[in-house]
C-alpha cells in the first residue's frame, strides 16, 4: 500500500521502488538517495548538460557568422573565419533559448552513470541489459521518454565532467560519514591490471596500422577542406604492407620461423620508410594549403583534428620502426618509453605484475576503508611503480574524506623508508608493509605485534575489493580509449561499487542492530 501511494506522484524516484530487488534496481535506487543526500550533484550534472548545449550553440553561431560573411569574397585573396577568432567569447556566456526537448534531464543521467558503472552502455550487451531492465522501463515512463538509441546513451555519458565525478565521490563519502557506516580512518591500498580496449601489440601491424590511418584521414579531410590528396605508390605499398604483416604473423615458430620473419621484416620496413616519407610530405603540404582555405568553422575544427591525429600515427610509426630495427636487426633491447604498444590507444602500456602474464593497459590504484568503501583511487599514464603512489594515494583519500588516517596497510611493493617516515610525520600511527621488505623497514618488534598481523591479514581485504570491482562491475577491461577516458569510466565504475556497497553495509548494520536478518 505504500508503494502504490507514494507511485500515485508519478515521481520518477518513488516510480522506481516499485521495482523488484534486483541488483540494477539497488544500484538506482542508492544513486537517488545520494541525489537527495547531495542536491549539488544534479546541479552539477544539469550545468554539464548545459556546457555541451552552449558550445554545440557557439560553434552554430560560428557557421551562421561565416556563412553571411560569405567568404572568400574575392579570388586569390583569401579572407577567412578561424574558430580561434571566437576564443575570447566563452561558450558558457551564451543563453540556451527553448528549443528542443532535452532526450535527457540530470536525473536520467544520474542512473545512466550508475548503471554505465556496472556494466557499459555504448556496448551492445550493456545497452541490451538497459533496455530490457524493469527499473529503465519504469523511470523512462515516469518521465513520458522514449528509450534513447545507443549512441544518445553514450552521447551524453560523455558529457559528465572530471569535476562533477569527484564531487559524486566525495558527496558519497561524507554519507557514508553522515550514516555511521565507516569512520574512514583506515585505508588499504593496492594495485590491479586492467586491460586496456586494444588488441595485443606486435611492430608489423602497428606500422601497418598506423600508415594506413595516416592515409585514410588525409582522404577524409579532403572531402571537408577540398584539400586532397592522393599518391597511388602508396596505396600499393600499404596492401604490400598488410600482405607482408599477415605473413610475419603466421611464422610461427618453425625451423628457420627467425630467418625468415627477419627477411620479411626487412621487405616491410624497407617500404614503410618510403611510405611513411610519402605520407609525411602529403600532410604537409596538406597542413600548408589549409593555411589559404576558408572553412566553415565546424569543419575547420573537425579538419584540426583529424590532421593532428594525422601527425600523431605518423609520429607512432617511426617509433614502432626505429624500435623493430633496433630489435630485430640491431638485436638490442628496446626501452618501454620509446616503444609503440597500440593503433587505438596511445596511453595504453605494458603492465607486468610479479609472476602473472603481462597485460597491455593500465594499473589502477585503489584505497578501500575497513568496511569496504572505495575511498581513494587514480590511474596514471605509464602505469609507474607503487611505491612512488602511496602518499599520493593517502592524500586524495584525506581530501576526499575529510578525515585523518589512523592506520595504513599495503603489500611489499609500496615498501620504502621514505614512504614510512613521511606517514609517521604526518601523524599516522600505524603504517603496516606485509613482505620481506616491509619486515625489515618496519622492523621485528612491530612486525610481530598483534595489531601488525592484523593489519596485514586485512590487506587481503582489498584484495576482494579489486575482484569484485573487477568481476561483479566488469571492469576486466576498459572500454574507453586514452587516458582522460581510462579515468572517467574507473570514476564511474567506482561509483556503482560505493552504491552497491553502501546498501550491503547499511543492510548488515540494521541486521545487527535488529538481531534479526533482513531480507535480500
Amino acid at each position: 500500500m505504500a508503494q502504490l501511494n507514494l507511485l500515485s506522484r508519478f515521481d520518477a524516484r518513488n516510480a522506481v521502488l516499485a521495482c523488484r530487488d534486483t541488483f540494477l534496481a539497488e544500484i538506482v535506487r542508492e544513486a537517488f538517495v545520494l541525489a537527495a543526500f547531495a542536491p549539488e550533484i544534479l546541479h552539477s550534472l544539469d550545468a554539464d548538460i548545459e556546457a555541451a548545449g552552449k558550445q554545440a550553440k557557439k560553434i552554430r553561431l560560428m557557421d551562421e557568422i561565416w556563412r553571411e560573411a560569405d567568404l572568400p569574397r574575392l579570388p586569390g585573396f583569401v579572407e577567412r573565419i578561424d574558430p580561434s577568432d571566437f576564443d575570447s567569447v566563452p561558450a558558457e556566456s551564451f543563453g540556451l533559448g527553448d528549443g528542443r526537448p532535452r532526450g535527457c534531464d540530470a536525473e536520467l543521467l544520474l542512473v545512466l552513470l550508475a548503471v554505465n558503472g556496472v556494466e557499459s552502455l555504448t556496448s551492445a550487451s550493456g545497452y541490451e541489459r538497459l533496455a530490457d531492465s524493469e527499473v529503465s522501463r519504469v523511470l523512462l515512463d515516469a518521465k513520458g521518454l522514449p528509450m534513447p538509441k545507443r549512441s544518445t546513451v553514450a552521447k551524453y555519458l560523455a558529457l559528465v565532467s572530471p569535476r562533477t565525478m569527484k564531487l559524486v565521490h566525495e558527496a558519497q563519502m561524507r554519507q557514508v560519514l553522515a550514516e555511521d557506516l565507516d569512520d574512514l580512518r583506515r585505508l588499504t591500498v593496492d594495485s590491479s591490471a586492467v586491460a586496456a580496449n586494444s588488441a595485443w601489440p606486435t611492430e608489423s601491424g602497428l606500422i601497418a596500422g598506423h600508415l594506413e590511418r595516416a592515409s585514410r584521414l588525409l582522404d577524409r579531410q579532403g572531402k571537408l577542406s577540398d584539400v586532397t590528396w592522393s599518391s597511388k605508390l602508396v596505396t600499393r605499398w600499404l596492401s604490400k604492407l598488410d600482405r607482408w604483416h599477415t605473413a610475419i604473423s603466421l611464422v610461427g615458430s618453425k625451423r628457420g620461423a627467425k630467418a625468415e620473419r627477419k627477411a620479411l621484416y626487412r621487405k616491410l620496413l624497407r617500404t614503410a620508410e618510403q611510405a611513411h616519407i610519402r605520407i609525411s610530405a602529403g600532410a604537409k603540404a596538406c597542413a600548408e594549403r589549409l593555411e589559404d582555405v576558408c572553412l566553415q568553422p565546424s569543419h575547420s575544427l573537425r579538419v584540426n583534428a583529424m590532421m593532428e591525429q594525422v601527425d600523431q600515427s605518423l609520429a607512432e610509426c617511426a617509433k614502432a620502426m626505429s624500435s623493430a630495427q633496433c630489435r630485430i636487426f640491431g638485436q638490442k633491447t628496446v626501452a618501454a618509453e620509446h616503444k609503440a604498444y597500440s593503433m587505438c590507444d596511445p596511453d595504453a602500456y605494458m603492465v607486468e605484475k610479479g609472476d602473472r602474464d603481462p597485460v597491455l593497459g593500465y594499473k589502477p590504484q585503489f584505497g578501500r576503508s575497513q568496511h569496504g568503501f572505495i575511498t581513494c583511487f587514480e590511474v596514471e599514464r605509464g602505469n609507474p611503480a607503487d611505491s612512488t603512489r602511496l602518499l599520493a594515494m593517502v592524500e586524495q583519500c584525506v581530501g576526499h574524506t575529510g578525515i585523518a588516517l589512523a592506520e595504513v596497510s599495503t603489500d611489499d611493493g609500496y615498501t620504502s623508508t621514505d614512504n614510512l617516515d613521511t606517514l609517521r610525520q604526518r601523524g599516522i600511527g600505524k603504517v603496516s608493509f606485509s613482505g620481506a621488505k616491509g619486515r625489515r623497514v618496519i622492523g621485528e618488534e612491530l612486525w610481530n605485534s598483534e595489531e601488525y598481523k592484523e593489519l596485514r591479514d586485512d590487506r587481503a581485504a582489498v584484495e576482494s575489493t579489486i575482484f569484485t570491482v573487477k568481476y561483479k562491475f566488469n571492469l576486466r577491461s576498459f572500454c574507453r580509449r586514452g587516458l582522460p577516458g581510462v579515468r572517467m569510466e574507473l570514476a564511474g565504475t567506482i561509483f556503482a561499487y560505493n552504491l552497491w556497497r553502501t546498501a550491503y553495509v547499511r543492510r548488515h548494520k540494521r541486521e545487527q542492530e535488529s538481531g534479526v536478518p533482513l531480507a535480500a
